[in-house]
């Protein structure tokens, strides 16, 4: 069989990713060690949110699909906007948002729409509160309207309360805490405590000891001496910095 569509969702961790094809249905794709990667594609760890997606599988017994060869190159059709939160209605199923550029923007979200949050609970458009700031990918509709694929929200607050914030990849993980190499080319070493509050979908990644070499992860963290820093928020997964 094959699949062409929009990635909706990465899980590196349980090897999974989804699409959703032209047509609105949603298939999830399971991977093995024989898959292959094509086009702009290395590995898992390189497929984003939004990409279009060519998928060769096949159907094992009990439905599960199981990806054989994946091509990805980003879907130019897509855009993304970061800013400030204005309206919300839930009777036309929209938001709207001040970007950073000075935009004011209308989008639309339906049953596909998937939302994650930084540091908050935000979950669905029921969630979304005026003055959050969010980042979203969206494609452009035949009417010249938005539809939000993906909604990342946080608050005013929480973006100013880390003394850092980085995006990377796990190098080491020990009983005290990991250490991340960031997309910057710094390696930054984080000790777990008690209050360190991990988020991942389905939250399969529930504490340290879940950490695994090779992760992507998004982390907030206060500073705790010279260099030496404690995580506030893990969050695990293919991010964007804010």
């Amino acid at each position: 069989m094959r699949k062409v569509g929009i990635v909706t969702q990465v899980d590196q961790q349980a090897e999974i990713f989804s699409i959703r094809t032209p047509k609105g249905r949603a298939f999830t794709f399971s991977l093995d060690e024989n898959i292959r990667f094509c086009g702009q594609l290395p590995d898992l760890g390189d497929l984003q949110i939004g990409m279009s997606t060519l998928v060769a599988g096949r159907r094992l017994k009990g439905g599960t699909l199981l990806a054989v060869v994946v091509a990805a190159r980003e879907a130019p059709a897509f855009s993304r906007h970061m800013g400030i939160v204005t309206s919300i209605d839930a009777a036309t199923n929209t938001f709207g948002l001040h970007a950073r550029n000075g935009e004011q923007l209308i989008f639309k979200v339906d049953e596909e729409t998937r939302f994650q949050g930084f540091d908050v609970d935000v979950q669905s458009l029921d969630d979304l509160q005026v003055d959050m700031v969010v980042k979203v990918l969206a494609k452009k509709q035949e009417d010249g309207s938005f539809l939000a694929i993906n909604v990342s929200a946080t608050t005013k607050e929480s973006l100013e309360q880390y003394d850092l914030r980085t995006v990377g990849h796990i190098i080491a993980v020990d009983a005290q805490g990991f250490s991340v190499q960031a997309r910057n080319g710094e390696q930054y070493d984080f000790q777990v405590t008690a209050e360190t509050r991990f988020r991942s979908l389905q939250n399969r990644v529930a504490a340290l000891e879940d950490l695994q070499v090779g992760m992507k992860v998004l982390v907030g963290a206060e500073q705790v001496g010279d260099g030496n820093y404690q995580a506030q928020v893990v969050i695990i997964g293919a991010l964007r910095n804010w």
